[in-house]
Parts: C-alpha cells; sequence; structure tokens
C-alpha cells in the first residue's frame, strides 16, 4: 500500500525548472524515508507522492541507491565536519578528555543543523536516527573520519567504564532520536552525561534503551 502523503510537503502541480524538481524529490524522499524506513519506499512511491511521473525521477536519480546517496550528501557531510572540528578541539594543551566534552561535540552540530533549518534538519535527524538504530552500512562512508576521531578520544578517558561501545551507541542513538522528536537538547545531555560518566551506568543504559521508542 502506498505510504500518505507527507502533510509537510503539498503536491505541486505544473512544470519546474530542473533544480526545483530534484530538490523536491530529495525532500519527498527524505521525509518517506524518516517515516517508513529506506526499504519500504518504493522510488514510485516518492514520485507519486511529489506529484510527479516515475520517469522525471527517473531523469535525476536511476536507482533508489543514487536517491538515498544524494538525500544523505545534502547533510551528511556538513555534520561530520562539524563533528570532526568538534572532536579535534577536545584535549588540546593537554586539558583532560572528559565524557561532557565529547557528547558536546556529538550534539552541537545536530543543533546548529536543526537552527538553519528546521523543518529540513528535522527529516533528516530522523532519517539518520533510523539508520544508525538499523546500524545501516549506507551511513557509515559519512562518519568514516568521525569515528575514527571518536574512537580516539573515548580510549583517553580516565575511567575505563566510559569507554564502552555499546553505552556511546546508545548514547548517540538516544542523542539523534531525541533530536529529531523534538525533546529539549538541555534534557538529553543532562540525562546522558552521568550515565556514561560514572553514575548509574548499568541503569541508565537499560532506561536509555527502554526510552528509546522504535519507529513506526
Amino acid at each position: 500500500m502506498p505510504a500518505p502523503a507527507p502533510a509537510a510537503l503539498p503536491r505541486r502541480r505544473g512544470p519546474r525548472p530542473g533544480g526545483d524538481t530534484r530538490r523536491l524529490l530529495l525532500d519527498v524522499a527524505e521525509q518517506l524515508y524518516a517515516e517508513h524506513g529506506i526499504d519500504g519506499v518504493s522510488l514510485r512511491t516518492v514520485a507519486s507522492t511529489a506529484g510527479l511521473a516515475s520517469g522525471a525521477l527517473h531523469y535525476h536519480f536511476a536507482a533508489g541507491d543514487q536517491l538515498l546517496a544524494a538525500v544523505l550528501e545534502r547533510r551528511a557531510p556538513v555534520v561530520a565536519a562539524r563533528t570532526r572540528e568538534l572532536l579535534d578541539g577536545i584535549g588540546v594543551d593537554e586539558a583532560p578528555v572528559t565524557v561532557a566534552a565529547v557528547i558536546d561535540a556529538l550534539l552541537v552540530p545536530w543543533l546548529e543543523l536543526l537552527r538553519t533549518d528546521r523543518e529540513g534538519a528535522t527529516r533528516f535527524v530522523r532519517l539518520v536516527s533510523r539508520m544508525l538504530a538499523a546500524r545501516d552500512e549506507r551511513l557509515a562512508g559519512f562518519l568514516i573520519g568521525v569515528s575514527a576521531e571518536f574512537g580516539a578520544l573515548v580510549g583517553q578517558l580516565p575511567d575505563p567504564a566510559c569507554r564502552s561501545q555499546v553505552r556511546w551507541e546508545i548514547a548517540a542513538n538516544f542523542l539523534v532520536h531525541g533530536l529529531g522528536t523534538g525533546s529539549d537538547p538541555q534534557e538529553l545531555r543532562a540525562f546522558v552525561i552521568p550515565g556514561l560518566g560514572g553514575r548509574a551506568r548499568d541503569a541508565w543504559t537499560a532506561e536509555a534503551a527502554n526510552r528509546r521508542p522504535s519507529h513506526r
């Protein structure tokens, strides 16, 4: 059954310049992927929801992988580059590496993106949240540099328990999902940092996993 058209993206009839058509297709695909999952959305559904014939979509994107790559390439490099910049600034001048500093480096780029284009960025955050939860390898290419820098910093945290990859994955997923659902960033930060920093870590890990609702 075709996915319903997103309320925020009404159909527009009539001719469009090529750039407008491509942008519309990316917006619609981003919305549908965020709502229904990448594998749950066909190219025909994207075209239909955009109010276009399938041929218009295939003119711009020959296959689904090309469409997804174009959706990711609009925003992921910006977030990744800013995250690397902030991570690079941690621990300079022999300052200690802290959980709070690493969390802020992960959180701030998303907040900056949301400030520049809340509607579009929210769609993207929800899509990335889905992909992170599914460990979708199609996102990995945009995160290679971030992952290497992040891993090196986490390895410098003084408490070995703070270096748990599982806990950091839960924390990252929880932050991104929370931003996508409109949660207050400071509340997300206040919830995540104590759990990674040493207080009631086991209870926090279980609660974070339970509080992160599934995408339906």
